[in-house]
């Protein structure tokens, strides 16, 4: 994805196609807990979904990254939120 933001529809197709994705979303894009395994649920509308969401911010350029994800975050394929961010990076040269 060029820049790395996407829309929830593109998200969700990738949900329905069973890949793995890490993508960065907008920082304006409303956020809120969706339940205590620490899903967020991403947009506004009321059909919202619930993905893996991790935050990071480059410090040199005083960036702060949105990350949504569907890799694990435990059980034996579990991929940390450092792993998460440095996928990003490696990727983007962030």
């Amino acid at each position: 994805m060029d820049r790395g933001f996407v829309d929830l529809k593109f998200i969700e197709e990738l949900v329905q196609e069973n890949k793995y994705f890490v993508l960065r979303i907008k920082n304006n894009w409303k956020l809120e807990f969706a339940d205590e395994n620490g899903l967020i649920k991403v947009g506004s509308s009321d059909d919202a979904k619930a993905y893996r969401v991790v935050n990071f911010c480059d410090l040199e350029t005083k960036t702060e990254f949105r990350l949504v994800t569907n890799l694990p975050a435990d059980g034996e394929a579990a991929i940390s939120d450092d792993e998460i961010r440095d996928i990003y990076r490696l990727r983007w040269a962030v």
